[in-house]
């Protein structure tokens, strides 16, 4: 995030990055083979090598768009149990049962990670 500039140009300070990036990490379950935080690394990693080498910015996107597509690789599997949406509904589970009628592509159970109070001062 250095490189692309978003630190500076959103005054993010780096201590709190540092603690938002741990609270997401602790929610990539370490059991899930796939879906877990070392997945949402290499994401954000070649997400990063696509933006930078491929052309994207500076220029096609703006800090706005780096940004968002930053946090959205980070937490784009954030809870993930490995479990399809198909097998949930199916099952009855309670997270399946919440989210009818919703997007399917939320964070977690839909809700927004809870933090302590001034925890993402970005």
């Amino acid at each position: 995030m250095h490189t692309s500039g978003c630190i500076q140009h959103f005054k993010i300070n780096p201590t709190t990055l540092a603690r938002f990036l741990r609270r997401i990490e602790a929610g990539y379950p370490k059991a899930n083979p796939y879906h877990n935080a070392r997945h949402a690394a290499d994401v954000l990693q070649t997400f990063h090598v696509i933006l930078c080498r491929g052309g994207l910015a500076p220029g096609y996107a703006d800090q706005h768009v780096v940004l968002s597509c930053y946090v959205a690789a980070v937490i784009h599997d954030y809870e993930h149990r490995g479990l399809s949406t198909d097998f949930l509904t199916s099952t009855g589970d309670s997270l399946a049962v919440r989210r009818r009628g919703r997007d399917k592509r939320c964070v977690g159970d839909g809700r927004a990670p809870s933090r302590p109070e001034g925890a993402l001062d970005v």
